[in-house]
């Protein structure tokens, strides 16, 4: 059985090395990005099974790339991993097609069930 495919898209290159190791170990990496138009269009050509993402990525924020591919019809899911725990700001990013939504300072602890719940259509919160 082949393992779920992730890409990652981070501004900051420390962010996606540490959500590199966190997730190599259960899932194929599949793309690391640091740019919103870019995460577009690769999502668009590799077509991962979650995108794990921050809101605020350069040149074009996060929750717009994933409502972008939400409104295409994108089959890929999306987890948010941010600094961010005001409510709207979390309903920003669900509305925009997100299923998974978890502050930085809780990765090592979220991040797996929240990719996890991703892949098995289930909303995953913790803030």
């Amino acid at each position: 059985m082949s393992r779920p495919r992730i890409l990652i898209a981070f501004a900051h290159p420390s962010w996606t090395e540490t959500v590199d190791s966190l997730l190599r170990p259960h899932f194929d990496v599949v793309g690391r990005f640091s740019d919103g138009p870019k995460l577009l269009i690769e999502s668009l050509r590799l077509q991962p099974d979650v995108i794990v993402t921050e809101v605020h990525t350069a040149h074009l924020h996060g929750f717009k790339v994933i409502r972008r591919l939400t409104a295409i019809g994108s089959k890929s899911r999306a987890v948010f991993v941010t600094i961010h725990a005001q409510p709207e700001i979390v309903n920003a990013c669900m509305a925009a097609g997100a299923t998974g939504y978890i502050l930085k300072s809780q990765i090592a602890e979220h991040l797996i069930p929240a990719i996890t719940a991703a892949i098995n259509g289930e909303t995953y919160i913790r803030v």
